[in-house]
């Protein structure tokens, strides 16, 4: 976190943990341990990114996906993971561990531009 946004080291591509809040608010996340929690909606996840570090040859486009990871102490978790446009799969796409570092960098960014602060988008 910096000042009012997400860092894009905070973004894990592999799958990063959240809860929905279909089954928990995010004010119940609130502690000691978390101050602050990030926050999105399903709809605002982002859609056929091509990233601009791509080579001109990858036509490939990419889009960060929710999965429900249900744990035994939290029915809550979740993880949103990234894929290439259109592809069924619900784990993150191996493809991407094969992308260079700066097309892997600008994901990260894209996506953390699109999580909200509960302080900021809330109030608290």
């Amino acid at each position: 976190m910096h000042g009012a946004s997400v860092l894009p080291e905070a973004i894990d591509l592999r799958g990063m943990s959240c809860d929905r809040a279909k089954y928990r608010e995010a004010k119940d996340l609130l502690s000691e341990a978390w101050p602050a929690v990030a926050f999105t909606r399903g709809q605002e996840l982002p859609k056929d990114v091509r990233p601009v570090a791509s080579s001109p040859a990858d036509a490939n486009t990419w889009e960060f996906f929710g999965v429900d990871c249900p744990e035994p102490d939290n029915e809550a978790h979740c993880e949103i993971r990234v894929r290439r446009t259109g592809r069924p799969q619900t784990e993150t796409d191996g493809a991407l561990r094969k992308k260079p570092p700066l097309v892997r960098e600008e994901l990260k960014q894209i996506m953390a531009r699109r999580l909200h602060l509960l302080d900021e988008a809330w109030g608290w």
